[in-house]
């Protein structure tokens, strides 16, 4: 089935004032911010542009690096639809596995104008560049997202989870493995304290990236994984940002995907992304579409920010303890 972008109408930007991203992020910001702090920084900030990335447009990455196959054992594609597409209208996502049943994404993948997508694809990849892919469809009573959360909402709040219903195998040698999560996650689903929480600072020093095969360079979709090097770090307004290294971009067919990040000798999740943004307007491209080389950032929803919703939700669906359980021992190590 081709891969097709909806209407022009849904190419939509929305310009930030700095009064709005306050508001989104109110929880964040420490007392000592005063509201003379706020004024001053307004008048730089205020022409921030993020692009609205509805599912059909979501971002994926130009100039994308060759990923190897046994790293990106964790990573999902998900093909989720609703009522109003047309039918041969689908969206293309990224997601990544925390469990053996259940899938991280955007929320803003697998809901739309307060609807859940009916039936969600969910796409596994081999270790193998051989082997069959695996599939497994999930309908929209094994979707859920954040309380709050509408299509205007972008960063920790744009948090979206799949449930798999049906597990699947954990093999050492081949098949999907499950994303090691920070330890402050798993310290909120009750395990004892065995590493410290991850910190902003160490994120900041890591070699960070993120994987997606959404559109390219060559206006299409990729047909193998692309690796984009992101430096990442805390913006006290935005929240998590990941600036691309190089001349990689974010662009259409990838929201949702996982972010990585090498710390203390291993790979950890720290979240997925959301979205796209600059310090300045961007006008659109051609055709209206989202002008991807000319964004300056990727949005990271942080998991780390988020770490008791994640559990609170996963306790509503009797998943902790098989989380715990894919953690123990089904991590992906590479």
């Amino acid at each position: 089935m081709p891969q097709k972008s909806r209407s022009k109408k849904d190419h939509r930007v929305l310009l930030l004032t700095i009064d709005d991203i306050l508001v989104q992020n109110r929880n964040i910001l420490p007392d000592s911010y005063g509201e003379k702090r706020f004024t001053s920084n307004a008048k730089m900030l205020r022409t921030l542009v993020v692009a609205l990335l509805l599912p059909e447009v979501t971002f994926g990455i130009l100039n994308g690096l060759s990923v190897s196959p046994s790293e990106t054992r964790s990573l999902v594609k998900l093909s989720p639809t609703f009522s109003f597409y047309a039918p041969d209208e689908f969206a293309v996502c990224g997601g990544v596995l925390i469990s053996q049943t259940v899938v991280l994404t955007a929320a803003h993948c697998v809901m739309e104008e307060k609807e859940y997508s009916p039936l969600v694809d969910v796409t596994m990849i081999d270790y193998h560049p051989e082997a069959p892919e695996k599939k497994k469809l999930a309908p929209s009573e094994f979707i859920e997202v954040f309380s709050g959360f509408d299509d205007n909402v972008r960063g920790d709040k744009d948090v979206g989870f799949v449930f798999i219903p049906k597990t699947w195998k954990c093999r050492n040698s081949s098949g999907p493995h499950v994303a090691r999560l920070p330890p402050q996650i798993l310290q909120k689903a009750g395990l004892k304290a065995k590493e410290k929480p991850i910190t902003d600072k160490e994120i900041e020093k890591a070699e960070c990236y993120a994987l997606g095969w959404g559109m390219t360079e060559d206006e299409g979709y990729a047909t193998k994984p692309q690796r984009i090097y992101l430096h990442v770090e805390r913006d006290i307004y935005i929240g998590l940002l990941g600036y691309p290294v190089n001349s990689t971009k974010a662009c259409q067919g990838d929201s949702g995907s996982p972010v990585y990040c090498s710390i203390r000798g291993r790979k950890y999740l720290i979240g997925v992304m959301t979205d796209v943004g600059a310090f300045s307007p961007v006008e659109l491209g051609r055709d209206d579409n989202i002008n991807c080389e000319k964004y300056e950032f990727v949005i990271i929803a942080d998991i780390r920010a988020s770490a008791q919703k994640i559990i609170d939700i996963l306790k509503t669906r009797n998943e902790v303890d098989r989380m715990l359980e894919s953690q123990k021992n089904c991590v992906e190590e590479m």
